[in-house]
């Protein structure tokens, strides 16, 4: 986990553009991991000694796979956590686009019905088209 961690904090912008993207604070999206995760660089940012209790945590309550103090693997560790955090940005932003499309859908509907209410008008009465019998037609024409 910790030569994971370093790679992380090393590269460039990394962090910061994971504290860009923007989680909504609901129940649906769990941040708590990349909450854990971005207070950890923060921490190895400033240079001060880390202990990454609650981090551990977090990623323990994602993922099964590094319950524990055992060895694992660093590599796994590592695709584990960015699947993870993937998996929320996705998860958050799927969320914010269903909210918007459903904000847009009401103000669509809610234009639509002020541009019928602008427009309403007594329906005029339909056209008399005159209509001409084939017979009668064919007299007049004979």
């Amino acid at each position: 986990m910790n030569s994971a961690l370093q790679v992380l904090a090393s590269l460039d912008g990394f962090v910061e553009k994971t504290r860009n993207c923007e989680f909504p604070d609901n129940d649906k999206v769990n941040g708590k991991l990349r909450k854990a995760f971005l207070e950890l660089m923060e921490t190895l940012a400033r240079g001060e000694t880390v202990r990454p209790e609650q981090f551990k945590d977090a990623m323990d309550e994602r993922s099964p796979l590094f319950v524990g103090y055992r060895q694992q693997d660093s590599h796994e560790f590592l695709t584990t956590l960015l699947d993870i955090l993937d998996e929320d940005y996705k998860n958050a932003n799927s969320e914010e686009e269903k909210e918007a499309e459903v904000m847009q859908g009401e103000s669509e509907a809610e234009q639509l019905q002020e541009e019928k209410d602008e427009n309403d008008c007594p329906d005029d009465p339909p056209e008399k088209h005159e209509t001409i019998d084939e017979e009668e037609s064919y007299e007049s024409n004979n």
